[in-house]
């Protein structure tokens, strides 16, 4: 009996082989929901990342009344605003990141965003 890596090496099924990359580069999003978890977030940008870009959002002030725009929510590490309707808009995934006993109020705006654009989300919470 061949292996199954022998038997998917062979010339019968080679045929049902795609000959194209089987995925698209994705695009991350990290935000830092508060004060401590921006260091942490600083950090990790400097490190080699592909497509992945890095924010903060700890100046989220209450939810926006009727007609108001998310701009200026999000700020890239340069300080300058973003959109983050826009920011969502161009994800595959929205990483957030919260230091534990800290208010992460932003992370239901976020997620709410993301929800309506159906781009996934997960949270990372920093130990004391």
């Amino acid at each position: 009996m061949q292996s199954e890596s022998a038997r998917m090496s062979s010339a019968a099924e080679a045929r049902y082989r795609i000959d194209a990359p089987n995925s698209r580069p994705r695009s991350v999003k990290v935000i830092a929901l508060d004060t401590p978890s921006e260091r942490v977030v600083k950090e990790l940008s400097q490190r080699q990342w592909n497509r992945a870009t890095f924010f903060t959002a700890s100046a989220f002030g209450g939810t926006p009344k009727q007609g108001e725009s998310f701009s200026g929510w999000l700020s890239d590490l340069a300080g300058r605003t973003k959109n983050l309707i826009e920011e969502v808009n161009s994800a595959d995934l929205v990483v957030m990141v919260a230091a534990a006993g800290e208010s992460a109020q932003a992370a239901s705006i976020i997620g709410e965003a993301c929800s309506v654009k159906r781009v996934m989300t997960t949270a990372l919470v920093l130990g004391g």
